[in-house]
C-alpha cells in the first residue's frame, strides 16, 4: 500500500542526546543505519521530527564536501574509506524504497519542509519516476528559495535526461520565469532551458514556442551568468533550420557584441557559426569580419573558434 503525505508525520519520542543532536537537527545513527533511521523518523506525525530528519539529512549529502581537504593529503586507507563514506550514503539514498514517499512530502504546507526535500533531490540531482509533471506543477510557488531548487533540480535533472521535462511542458512553463524579478530564478531558469535545448524535441520546441524572441532579453541581463546560458540556448538551437528564422537575425548586434566578454565567447562565436548557416546571417556578418578577424585570441579552442566562423561567413555556394 502506497505511503500517503499524512502517514509521513512522525510523532515525538525521546531519544539520549548525541553529540550530533542539535535543536534544529535529528540524531543520527553510526554508519550504514544513519540514512535508514532517518527514513524512519521521516514517517513520524510530529512535524518538527520530521523537519529535524530532513536537516539531517541534507547534513549527511553535504559531509564529503567538508571532507574533500583531506583527499590531497590523506593516506590511501584513509582515503578509501572517505570514498566510501560519500558512496555508502549516496547509495543508500538512491537504492532506499521511502525515496518515493520522501517525494509526497513535495505537497506539505510547511515551506521549510518542502525546502528541505528539494535540497535532498537537488544534491542527488535525481526525481522518482514519474514525477516531472508534478514537479513542473510547482513553479508557481511564491517563495524564491523554493523556485530557485525546483529549478535547479529540473536542469540538473534534464543534464540527464531532458525529455520527460520536454514531454510536461518543461519549455513552456520555463518560458515564464525567464523575465522573473530575482536574478537567483532568472539564472536558474535560463540554465535549465539551456539543458532543454540539447535533444532535437527540445530545439524544436523552443523554436516553435518563440522562445528565440526572449533570449534577446536574456543576452542583455547584467547577470554574467544568465547572458552565458542564453547564448548557450542559441548556440544550441540555431543549428536547426527553424533555429535560422529571420526572428533570429536580430540577435547578431547582440553577439557581437558580447564577443568581447571572456565568459561568454566561446558560446557566442558558436552561435554566430551556426546562425550563418543561413545566407542572410551570412550576409549581414561578412560586414563585421574585420573586427572578428581581430578578436582571434592566444587560447586554442577560442582560436579554431573564430576561425570556423570567419570560414562559414566567407562561404559561398
Amino acid at each position: 500500500m502506497p505511503t500517503s503525505p499524512q502517514s509521513l508525520r512522525p510523532e515525538r519520542h525521546d531519544r539520549p542526546p548525541t553529540e550530533r543532536s542539535t535543536t534544529s537537527r535529528a540524531p543520527v545513527a553510526y554508519g550504514l543505519r544513519a540514512v535508514p533511521r532517518l527514513f524512519e523518523d521521516l514517517q513520524r506525525p510530529d512535524s518538527e521530527q520530521r523537519k529535524r530528519a530532513l536537516t539531517s539529512l541534507c547534513d549527511l549529502l553535504h559531509e564529503p564536501e567538508r571532507l574533500r581537504a583531506l583527499l590531497s593529503s590523506s593516506p590511501p586507507l584513509l582515503l578509501s574509506l572517505i570514498l566510501t563514506l560519500f558512496y555508502v550514503h549516496s547509495h543508500a539514498l538512491l537504492s532506499s524504497s521511502l525515496l518515493t514517499p520522501l517525494s509526497l512530502l513535495l505537497d506539505d504546507p510547511d515551506s521549510h519542509c518542502r525546502i528541505s526535500v528539494h535540497r535532498v533531490l537537488n544534491r542527488l540531482s535525481l526525481l522518482p519516476s514519474g514525477l516531472m509533471g508534478r514537479h513542473l506543477t510547482q513553479f508557481f510557488v511564491s517563495q524564491e528559495e523554493e523556485l530557485v531548487l525546483l529549478l535547479s533540480t529540473l536542469a540538473r535533472c534534464s543534464h540527464l535526461d531532458a525529455l520527460p521535462a520536454l514531454a510536461s511542458d518543461g519549455v513552456a512553463l520555463l518560458r515564464d520565469k525567464l523575465s522573473h524579478g530575482s536574478a537567483h530564478v532568472r539564472r536558474e531558469a535560463a540554465a535549465a532551458m539551456l539543458a532543454l535545448s540539447i535533444p532535437l524535441e527540445g530545439k524544436r520546441q523552443i523554436c516553435a514556442l518563440g522562445v528565440l524572441s526572449d533570449l534577446l532579453t536574456l543576452l542583455r541581463d547584467p547577470d554574467t551568468e544568465v547572458r552565458a546560458n542564453a547564448a548557450g540556448v542559441c548556440m544550441n538551437t540555431f543549428v536547426i533550420t527553424a533555429g535560422t528564422a529571420p526572428s533570429a537575425l536580430g540577435l547578431i548586434p547582440v553577439l557581437l557584441d558580447l564577443v568581447s566578454v571572456k565568459a561568454l565567447v566561446l558560446y557566442c562565436l558558436r552561435a554566430l557559426t551556426a546562425l550563418s548557416e543561413a545566407p542572410a546571417a551570412r550576409c549581414r556578418l561578412m560586414k563585421h569580419r574585420p573586427c572578428l578577424e581581430r578578436k582571434r585570441d592566444t587560447d586554442p579552442e577560442l582560436r579554431q573558434a573564430t576561425e570556423t566562423l570567419l570560414r562559414v561567413i566567407s562561404w559561398t555556394p
